[in-house]
């Protein structure tokens, strides 16, 4: 939950302290957690990040969604 509310902020904000305050983190903790976060994904930053949530099916409205037939993921 924690993660993912810090990868929504990063999708939607590029300054750190309005990432720091979507992701309801201190400021000064906010670039740690995205380093954290871009290591526990084994991304090579954050832009590589955000592309493999998107693979990852982590950043829809609605997780449950099922995928039409035949579409691919």
């Amino acid at each position: 939950p924690d993660e993912l509310r810090l990868l929504r902020a990063l999708t939607e904000h590029s300054r750190i302290p309005d990432i720091a305050q979507a992701a309801r983190i201190a400021p000064g903790d906010a670039k740690e957690r995205i380093t954290d976060l871009v290591l526990a994904a084994r991304a090579g930053d954050t832009t590589n990040l955000i592309v493999l949530a998107h693979a990852w099916n982590l950043l829809s409205a609605d997780r449950s969604t099922v995928t039409p037939e035949g579409a691919s993921r």
